[in-house]
């Protein structure tokens, strides 16, 4: 995502007060995640923030508190594009297997959007404990739409996964990983991950039925 692109909804100016103080204060976490991207929590200061906006420190306090609270507001940022895309993607299709790639796809183009965010899904370690439970919550509503999903395409047979937990652990730790190596002007769109994605976790979700308990020894090719 282009540096013009992040600073649009700072640069837009809204007619409305309320909405113009809502867009801006988004932009600011947009660019607060950026940076913590590519410099790390800990090695980002609200300056660097500021100076990537092109205002100054006491006009971001108008905004934002604090670094913590950037960072606590970029979690809720991610999970909130979570929640649309599953919202998305049930109102596309009653079959398990359609709203798990709608979803996926989805969640891929609303975090790269010049509307998303580069999601923080690390640091837990310096939000408060308030802060956490919050996060915490929030991810779990998250993961039980999805391992619900699982749950209920194994059920009517369209998917295999020898458990709906560990699949959800599966899928969305792979999605989730993006935020951390995804390039904008890399090889692939993020259509083209997202759709990838998809396919990969699909497919993990297609175990053979009694190809074997979990708790068999898993029968590796010899080297």
């Amino acid at each position: 995502m282009s540096d013009k692109k992040r600073h649009q909804p700072w640069e837009d100016v809204a007619f409305n007060k309320d909405e113009q103080f809502r867009l801006k204060r988004i932009a600011v976490i947009r660019e607060a995640a950026h940076a913590f991207k590519k410099k790390g929590y800990h090695n980002t200061s609200l300056e660097d923030i500021a100076g990537a906006l092109g205002v100054t420190k006491g006009a971001l306090y108008y905004y934002i508190k604090s670094k913590k609270e950037v960072l606590f507001e970029s979690h809720l940022l991610a999970i909130e594009i979570a929640k649309n895309a599953a919202d998305y993607a049930m109102a596309q299709s009653d079959d398990p297997r359609q709203i798990i790639a709608s979803m996926i796809c989805k969640y891929f183009e609303l975090s790269t959007s010049d509307k998303g965010v580069s999601a923080v899904l690390t640091e837990f370690e310096a939000l408060d404990p308030a802060m956490l439970e919050v996060i915490a919550a929030k991810r779990a509503e998250v993961s039980k739409w999805f391992q619900d999903i699982v749950a209920r395409g194994i059920a009517e047979g369209s998917l295999h996964a020898l458990d709906p937990g560990l699949a959800t652990i599966f899928a969305f730790g792979s999605v989730n990983w993006m935020a951390h190596w995804y390039d904008p002007g890399g090889p692939f769109s993020s259509q083209e991950v997202g759709e990838a994605f998809a396919r990969f976790i699909l497919k993990g979700l297609d175990a053979v039925p009694g190809e074997g308990s979990m708790r068999e020894p898993l029968r590796l090719p010899q080297v």
